[in-house]
Order: C-alpha cells, then structure tokens, then sequence
C-alpha cells in the first residue's frame, strides 16, 4: 500500500476515505456489505465527495444494482443534481484503488478517523466547557462538562455489527461449554456454592431493611476480591472511609480479640491494599461521577474486577431525570447501573433498601418489597435479601452473633428461590456459614 499524504488536520484524511470508496467499487457489492456490517455509515466520512460517493454506492446496493460504475453514477448525478460534476467525482475516485484488497484495512482506518473527530470534538467541549463561567458551583460545571466526557469514552465504542452466524456460533458455544464469563466469589463458600457465584457484568442487588447488615455483607465482598490484588471500586455514599476501613480492620480480626492495637495493626495493612478503591460522598454523588470514576478504573493497565455502592437510594439521579416522580429517577439509575455492568464486563453490587411492608408480615421479602421502584427488579440479575425470621427467637442486644437468613430471590438464567442460614457476627461484622 502507498502511504497516505498527510492529512490536513488529526482526524481528517480525505485520501483514506477515498480510497475506500474507490476498493469497493473496484470489488462487488459483498464489500460494500462487509464494510457495512463493519460498522461503516456515511457518517464516518469527513470529505464530503467521499460521503456523496458513498452513499451513491450503498444505494445501489440496496437496490440491486450492484457497483456498476455506470449505475453509481446515475445514482450519484441524482443525488447531487449535477451529471457533470458527478462524473469529475468518479474520475478522481476510481483510479485510487485498482484492487479491494485493502477494502478492510481502510474500513478500520476511516472508522478511527472517525472516532478521533468525535474524541477531540468531544474533549475539546469538555474543557470549553470546564473553563466558561468561572463563577458557577463545581457541581454545575461537572454536570455540564460530563455528556462531553461520556461522549469521549463512547467514541471508542465497536461499532462494527455482528452477523448472524457470528452470534450464533458464540450462542452454540455457550451451550455446549460451561459459562465463559469470569466467576467472582463473595467470600462465604457455602453462600457461593448453594447460589453459584456472580458473574461478570451481573447486576447483584443486596437488600435488607436498615441495620441488618448489608453494607458488612458487601464489604466483606469488596474485601474478598481486593485482598487477591484484584481491583475493586468501593462507593461508600451512607459512611465515612474511615468507617469502612475500620469495619474491614474488623472483619480482618474475626476470630482473635480485636483490641485497639490490633485495630491499629491491621488497618496499617489495608493502608497497603491499594487495589480497593474507596470513594466517599463527595466524590461520587451522582450516576454520572459513579461511571466516570468506574470507566477511568476500568481502562487503566490493571483494569478493574468488581463496584460495590452503598447504596442506591443515596446516589443521585442523572441531569436529565431530576424533574422526574422518584420512581423513575431510581428506575434511571438502575438501569444505568445495569448498562454499566454489562459495558464493562464486571460485577456491580448494588445496595438497596427494602420497604416497610416487609416488617409487617412473618415471611421472607419478595422482590415487591424494593423500595421506591420496581425496575430494581427488572434490571437486576441477581437479587439477595438479608432478613431475620420472624418466627426465630430475638437476640438480644448484646449478643455477640445473631443468625439471619441470606435469599436469593432472583438469579437470570440460574437457581433463584435459594435460602441460606448464616450468622452475622457483630463485633468483627463478619457473616459466616
């Protein structure tokens, strides 16, 4: 291949995209097919002779009419109303490339191109957008410049579409082998074993009524997984990082005396475990910071293994759903939790509140009992409830461990209705089997 001149500015190459016009004209209508199916449109073409030609090209296509460079430019003296000057544009085109041999590589090309327009355009907005209106609270200047940054991050998106014999070849695949997407183990081996262990890019959703021992649930999770090197995102919106650590210190101490020295000792060590990342109320208020921190984790060169958030009627909604009834405000939060989930491959356990109603009656919580919205039940894949029996006799308050029941309400594609007996132990709020 004969190296391209050098663009006039990052992220233009009108050459490039000619090109890629002319190797499909020089092939048959199944190029234009595969480049489409690649993910090209007219819209990753900045040359606007390039865009015209394309688009005169896919029409014939889907006509019938195959790459006849007689029928392209009918097509193309039609579109732009001009015979004389489409017939300039073909002369220009056509000699580019004698061959299709290089129709893929200049289909990549030409959609990167594209993505680099949209990551400067979108950058340079965000930081437009950063340094306008010095007088504005910090708040409005990240919910102003945030659609930019998303936009940014989205620019590296696949665009290319799978065919069907792609999708079903994977979907046989996942058939006939055991489920390729990575295992992550909550740390309680008899809970793992009898609910099968989460998955990556699982929406899990813990509920419990307060004080019943959620947030130790999740955090002994979190520090399950941090504690093998593998990062996890700890969003701790209703305590202090202190109040976390300390917990953990706890945790860490199951079994032995925790006296204030080996508090102390052990604490000095999470001080050391830098694969959990905690974040506090000030740094991830909204949906939007939420991702954010999650998608820079994730793209680092240690990637990231799992998210827990405390919890989710904490965090506040997204811009566009603040005049909203609250129902659907939690219900956009939910589901963008569960597109995050999914976009990044990993595990999100999400923290929920459970109503009243389920105090009423003596029987365990039903997915109804979410509070504030039933989308929560829609997006989750898996739903745990934490409860105390109300046929099992109180504890008293200073006990030192009390027994609770862990349910698995739902589980997309696995075993739901799964109910375990587990012990909560105040002291090092650890849950053992």
């Amino acid at each position: 291949m004969t190296p391209d001149p050098q663009p006039a500015a990052p992220g233009h190459n009108p050459h490039a995209e000619r090109r890629l016009v002319s190797s499909c004209l020089a092939g048959d209508e199944r190029d234009v097919l595969d480049a489409a199916g690649d993910g090209l449109t007219e819209q990753h073409f900045a040359d606007a002779g390039a865009r015209l030609a394309w688009r005169a090209l896919s029409l014939c296509v889907a006509q019938g009419s195959g790459v006849a460079i007689e029928a392209v430019h009918r097509q193309l003296a039609g579109l732009d109303g001009d015979q004389a000057a489409a017939t300039r544009l073909l002369a220009e085109i056509v000699p580019l490339e004698p061959t299709s041999t290089h129709r893929r590589t200049l289909t990549r090309d030409v959609i990167d191109l594209a993505r680099r327009r949209r990551l400067i355009a979108a950058t340079g907005s965000a930081a437009r957008e950063a340094c306008s209106g010095s007088h504005r609270e910090w708040e409005a200047v990240w919910e102003a410049v945030e659609p930019h940054l998303r936009a940014a991050q989205e620019s590296t998106a696949d665009t290319r579409t799978r065919s069907v014999a792609e999708i079903a070849a994977v979907a046989k695949e996942q058939l006939l082998k055991p489920d390729p997407r990575q295992t992550i183990a909550s740390g309680i081996s008899s809970w793992d074993q009898h609910a099968t262990p989460p998955r990556a890019g699982q929406l899990i959703v813990i509920a419990a009524r307060p004080g019943c021992g959620k947030s130790a649930l999740a955090g002994q999770i979190a520090h399950h997984i941090a504690k093998d090197g593998k990062p996890v995102a700890f969003f701790c919106l209703e305590m202090s990082a202190e109040e976390v650590l300390t917990r953990l210190a706890k945790l860490r101490c199951h079994g032995r005396p925790a006296r204030d020295n080996v508090l102390a000792d052990e604490l000095d060590k999470l001080g050391h475990m830098d694969a959990l990342k905690l974040y506090e109320v000030e740094q991830a208020k909204t949906v939007e910071q939420i991702e954010a921190t999650c998608r820079l984790l994730a793209a680092s060169p240690r990637g990231l293994a799992a998210v827990v958030i405390d919890y989710l009627q904490l965090v506040r909604p997204p811009a566009e759903a603040k005049r909203e009834s609250r129902e659907v405000q939690v219900a956009a939060m939910s589901r963008a939790f569960k597109l995050l989930a999914r976009s990044l491959g990993v595990p999100v356990f999400l923290l929920a509140q459970l109503n009243r109603e389920v105090e009423k009656d003596d029987r365990p919580p039903r997915l109804a009992d979410l509070r504030e919205s039933g989308a929560i039940e829609q997006d989750a894949d898996r739903v745990w409830f934490i409860y105390t029996p109300k046929s099992a006799a109180p504890a008293p308050q200073d006990a030192a461990s009390v027994d609770v029941m862990l349910l698995q309400a739902k589980c997309r594609n696995g075993p739901a209705g799964i109910q375990l007996p587990i012990t909560f132990h105040r002291r090092s709020m650890a849950f053992a089997r």
